[in-house]
């Protein structure tokens, strides 16, 4: 598995590969896995578009 992570996330690769056919290793299976910001860092991080921190929830986001 490779990890790379850059400024808004990481991303991880792992790639399983079969037996060569002409020295040439074969792809059987691919995995992605990315993300693009944090989600938890033992507080949930909720868009201050969405809630306030200090009041009820954002009318525009409760519709």
């Amino acid at each position: 598995m490779i990890s790379v992570e850059h400024p808004s996330g990481e991303f991880s690769v792992e790639l399983e590969t079969g037996t060569p056919i002409d020295g040439i290793p074969q792809i059987e299976r691919a995995a992605l896995l990315r993300t693009t910001r944090r989600l938890m860092e033992g507080n949930a991080l909720i868009p201050a578009d969405v809630w306030d921190g200090q009041s009820g929830i954002v009318a525009e986001a409760a519709e």
